[in-house]
């Protein structure tokens, strides 16, 4: 094995099962909450778990509430949650309209560094993943450019970032929350 391949596979740690931050999985539950498929099935949640049986407390109420929604009125929700070894993941969830498949979860694994940012800060990815330049971010947060600078610093520094570019990509990555890009729901 090289050198190179060696840092490559520092670089990027598994941590559950074979995911590691980026990765994603599908979970697809009935109207109870059960889970009824998997697309991976190295990760904690088994087939047959309660969807929300490996979060933490606080986070697993919150789930059942975006889900008894999602189920019943069709809303579409995005969570971030933390699961009970630690992991942190970003949840879209979107009704399927069936009671036997009642709701589709894409869980997506986020570094846990995020939890280090400020409010501000991951507002600031949160436009920079819809797209929006440096100047517009200012206007919208009613900021001025040298703060919006500042805050790309921090969060470079925090995430163990190189470059603005890398800023953009990682909020693109992680950060992007358009529910309506999911499918539409059945009818």
């Amino acid at each position: 094995m090289n050198n190179h391949h060696k840092k490559e596979q520092s670089k990027s740690p598994t941590v559950a099962g074979n995911l590691k931050p980026g990765d994603a999985f599908v979970a697809i539950c009935d109207w109870n909450g059960f889970v009824k498929w998997l697309s991976n099935h190295t990760i904690k949640t088994q087939v047959g778990d309660l969807g929300w049986s490996n979060m933490i407390a606080d986070d697993a109420e919150r789930f059942r509430s975006a889900f008894a929604r999602t189920a019943t009125l069709h809303e579409r929700n995005v969570l971030e949650i933390s699961s009970l070894n630690g992991l942190r993941y970003r949840i879209w969830m979107w009704s399927i309209g069936n009671p036997d498949l009642a709701v589709c979860t894409f869980n997506l694994l986020i570094p846990k560094e995020i939890e280090t940012l400020s409010l501000r800060e991951r507002e600031l990815l949160v436009w920079l993943a819809k797209g929006k330049a440096l100047k517009e971010i200012a206007t919208e947060l009613d900021v001025s450019i040298n703060t919006i600078h500042s805050h790309m610093r921090n969060v470079k520094t925090k995430l163990g970032l190189d470059s603005p570019n890398e800023v953009v990509s990682f909020a693109g990555r992680f950060f992007h929350e358009a529910a309506e890009m999911m499918p539409g729901d059945s009818i």
